[in-house]
């Protein structure tokens, strides 16, 4: 029986001195109730793998290849010519600095002495690169959409990144992902989800954070947009809380509950988006 959890933080850019709780409060959950979990911060993991000098090289070596595909004869291609070919030049002037910064920043990690201005260098430097893929996943076509973009696996660099990070998952034992998605992580947020439910369609994707806060369900146009999300990347959406919700539906996948008894969950019932009710409000303390 496949029993196993993989939480997921997407990289979504700054380092902060504190991360993030969402992953380990999901974590002590689940292991509370008996579950084996993997959590993983990729804002931290995807830090390692592209602040280098390599990394920066790659992201620059394939918007130099798009910028030369585009067509700057249309009007898609003469706006994403010239806003890649500013962030790559950018992006080249800070990729022999790169191996230097990166080391001097774990080092002072390790000793636990992160000065100002090492932070500061670092986390300019990786949001730069993340500026960069997020740009570079834009379809080269008019008239694109956010889904398009995420689905973009010709430009969206993270999908490379995906085979790497995710090579030693055990996913055959994997029977629920939780993604939390903020504002500044959907797009690797939903391009993870994609990713996963396309190469592993017996996992059980379970999207939540800050970025389904914002949705109103009682509007018809937020509603179908959660309504997307369903029939294109996750099984169930986590509104508010999720440390009861998603042991409540890892219960439901192990045979014992109801997947539309789980409070705060919204999921696709015969097409139609529905949201289960009473919501479940963690106490703290």
């Amino acid at each position: 029986m496949r029993d196993q959890v993989l939480l997921v933080q997407p990289p979504y850019g700054e380092l902060y001195d504190i991360p993030f709780s969402t992953i380990a409060t999901l974590t002590a959950a689940l292991r509370g109730a008996g579950y084996t979990v993997i959590p993983r911060d990729l804002n931290v993991d995807f830090m390692h793998v592209i602040l280098n000098e390599a990394g920066g090289r790659r992201i620059c070596d394939t918007m130099a290849q798009k910028i030369e595909e585009l067509d700057p004869a249309t009007p898609e291609g003469k706006r994403q010519t010239k806003q890649l070919t500013v962030l790559l030049n950018g992006l080249r002037k800070k990729i022999p600095d790169l191996d230097a910064i990166y080391e001097t920043f774990t080092r002072e990690v390790g000793d636990n002495s992160v000065q100002p201005a090492t932070y500061k260098k670092v986390n300019n430097a990786y949001i730069g690169e993340l500026l960069a893929m997020a740009m570079l996943s834009r379809p080269r076509t008019e008239g694109w959409t956010f889904f398009d973009r995420v689905e973009n696996e010709q430009d969206n660099l993270y999908y490379d990144y995906f085979e790497t990070l995710f090579r030693d998952t055990p996913w055959d034992e994997i029977a629920l992902v939780g993604i939390t998605v903020t504002f500044y992580s959907q797009m690797p947020g939903f391009s993870l989800a994609n990713w996963i439910r396309r190469r592993y369609p017996h996992v059980h994707v379970v999207m939540g954070g800050d970025r389904f806060s914002q949705v109103d369900l009682d509007d018809a146009g937020d509603l179908e947009e959660c309504g997307e999300v369903l029939r294109r990347y996750a099984h169930s959406i986590v509104f508010f809380e999720g440390d009861t919700a998603i042991v409540r539906i890892m219960d439901a996948l192990a045979g014992r509950g109801d997947l539309e008894a789980v409070p705060n969950r919204v999921y696709l019932k015969d097409g139609a988006v529905a949201r289960n009710l009473p919501v479940a409000i963690e106490k703290s303390g």
